[in-house]
């Protein structure tokens, strides 16, 4: 589970900026919503994130994901096929460049912490990125571990440019030193090189598994994009139980699907949505059934799973074409008792769930922008009123957001009209 991010010098964000899922220790309001493990350890199973568009909501978001893109980019540098990074540098400016406005620093300074049943783990790179020049050069890198219910950290490597340090690391593997270019992080060398993927690793190998396990464990969708109709279905028919829990929290939902169902419809496999209608049967098709329908199906199938293995999972827009009821009663799969497994973080719009009834302080966060276009966040919890104190736990959020006392709402200028030209 995700413990903290740092990052500096990222898309939107100029300044060193820390998004925290660690409860805070002076929120006291619905205490369900924490995961506790029992070593003295508090996470938060979901945040909401708000602000006005292109404020940097999406590059929060992208900033918990980053290692996973950086991977991705480091394998694209490092392949022949130039045409092929072409295509997709489009993508990587989207996902990891640094900030560009005013500046021409290329180092982005990035620091990530995971808990796991038995560790806490953590991993810091400085890294300069040039997607243009199609370049990458890794500056620092260092890897801490500390055991659940000890409050020591220990070092596993640090790197300064080429050279590494970590004994244990080279006693371990059995080798005099590492040799490694200058555009590879190492954490990505030993999980690609030494690490077992599949068997029991080595102690200290096994601390680069676990963490390498949370990293995957990242799943970051958009609200707005479904996956292919055709791959929903092949998934929703190898999976029977995957399908039986998706009718069933439909119908939780109100949403009157009985079952879905498979056969053949014009010389191909279709699906269809079959309701009952006052004792009726009504079979849509795939086709045929309601965006908001499919929106939440695409979404349940992503989440059911996670419910079950573990993760996190970033939503860009959850409440795109969803109800805000059934955005709240999608949170609660997550802030139940009964998750001990999974964490959602989101962005969003909707100001309806913005309550003290589905979010403690802590879980709210809020991310806006100045004049220079730098992106800042702040916590609701740690957010200081006009008259110098914290945001009470009975306030009206969503009514102070609106009113603009969060500073995170768009700035619309009065007497602009559209004049039709």
């Amino acid at each position: 589970m995700l413990k903290e991010v740092r990052v500096k010098n990222f898309k939107s964000f100029k300044n060193e900026i820390l998004f925290s899922m660690e409860a805070g220790k002076k929120v006291s309001e619905l205490n369900y919503h924490i995961y506790d493990n029992n070593y003295g350890d508090k996470l938060l199973k979901v945040t909401s994130i708000y602000g006005p568009n292109a404020g940097g909501k999406t590059n929060l978001l992208r900033a918990i994901n980053f290692l996973k893109y950086l991977q991705q980019y480091i394998e694209m540098i490092n392949s022949p096929e130039e045409e092929s990074f072409f295509f997709r540098r489009i993508n990587f400016e989207r996902f990891i460049s640094p900030f560009k406005f005013n500046s021409q620093n290329n180092t982005i300074e990035y620091s990530i912490f995971f808990l796991d049943d038995e560790y806490e783990l953590g991993y810091n790179i400085s890294v300069d990125i040039n997607i243009i020049e199609k370049k990458s050069f890794i500056l620092q890198e260092n890897f801490v571990y500390r055991k659940l219910g000890e409050n020591e950290f220990f070092d596993l490597f640090n790197r300064n440019k080429t050279e590494i340090v970590s004994d244990n690391l080279i006693s371990e593997i059995g080798i005099e030193q590492f040799r490694l270019s200058d555009n590879m992080p190492f954490l990505f060398y030993l999980y690609t090189n030494f690490v077992n993927k599949n068997i029991e690793n080595s102690f200290y190998l096994s601390l680069i598994k676990r963490f390498m396990d949370q990293v995957n464990s990242i799943k970051f969708i958009n609200g707005v994009d479904k996956m292919p109709l055709q791959f929903l279905m092949r998934i929703l028919k190898e999976n029977e139980q995957l399908k039986h829990n998706i009718i069933s929290i439909l119908q939780v939902l109100d949403i009157s699907v009985d079952d879905i169902i498979f056969k053949p419809f014009n010389d191909r496999e279709e699906m269809f949505f079959v309701h009952n209608i006052s004792n009726s049967r009504c079979e849509l098709s795939i086709y045929e059934e309601s965006e908001g329908t499919l929106c939440l199906v695409n979404l349940l199938s992503r989440i059911v799973n996670l419910l079950d293995d573990g993760g996190i999972l970033l939503c860009d827009e959850l409440d795109s074409h969803l109800h805000p009821k059934l955005v709240a009663k999608i949170i609660e799969l997550f802030t139940s008792q009964y998750n001990k497994k999974c964490q959602l973080i989101f962005n969003s719009h909707d100001i309806w769930n913005m309550n003290s009834e589905n979010f403690r302080r802590d879980e709210i966060w809020f991310v806006y922008r100045d004049e220079n276009l730098v992106s800042d966040i702040v916590s609701l919890s740690d957010y200081i009123t006009y008259d110098g104190n914290k945001v009470r736990k009975d306030a009206k959020y969503s009514k102070q957001y609106m009113e603009g006392k969060f500073g995170a709402d768009p700035f619309i200028m009065k007497g602009v009209l559209w004049d039709g030209k």
